[in-house]
């Protein structure tokens, strides 16, 4: 199982496209404390619905919250970086710290910071795009969670992925 950090913006979207149980169950998913502060706590406090059914799906699959870790590489990344938010700071810092494969995000200023520093990423329309083409999601399936994803991206990404799903390819974009 391939270690994957996610944001408040990827774990929610991920959630939405109803694929986090299955990320869940076939990866380690490290869920930084600020994250789940800001998608869960935050989104309860904001009366989001979603943010009850994220908890639901974290306490059931026993997903364990990371407390903040400081790590020295992020630390020199994130070094006179004011563009990101306490979760992504997080999510950077866990990413080093426990030496996982990639990020899971759907903001696209995060997303920018990890290209420019060929930190590997995933976003939730990727995931979709993935799991049809290993087999952890049907064809059909996997265009019903690009629908209900599809007011949360942009429509560029919704179509390309959608393109790809629809002729076999990989490659989802950034959201």
């Amino acid at each position: 199982m391939c270690k994957i950090v996610v944001d408040a913006d990827g774990l929610i979207k991920l959630g939405k496209a109803g694929l986090l149980e299955s990320l869940l169950e076939n990866h380690e998913v490290l869920i930084p404390a600020p994250v789940y502060d800001e998608a869960v706590v935050s989104g309860k406090l904001e009366l989001y619905e979603d943010a009850r059914e994220l908890e639901r799906t974290l306490k059931k699959n026993r997903t364990p919250i990371y407390p903040a870790k400081a790590d020295p590489r992020a630390g020199e990344l994130l070094a006179g970086t004011s563009s990101l938010g306490a979760g992504e700071r997080a999510a950077l810092h866990l990413y080093h710290a426990e030496h996982a494969a990639a990020i899971l995000s759907d903001d696209r200023v995060f997303l920018r910071f990890l290209s420019q520093n060929s930190i590997p990423y995933l976003t939730p329309a990727s995931v979709i795009v993935r799991f049809v083409e290993i087999g952890n999601l049907g064809h059909e399936d996997g265009l019903a969670a690009l629908e209900r994803l599809r007011e949360h991206i942009r429509e560029s990404v919704y179509g390309k992925v959608r393109e790809d799903l629809e002729h076999g390819r990989g490659g989802g974009e950034d959201g």
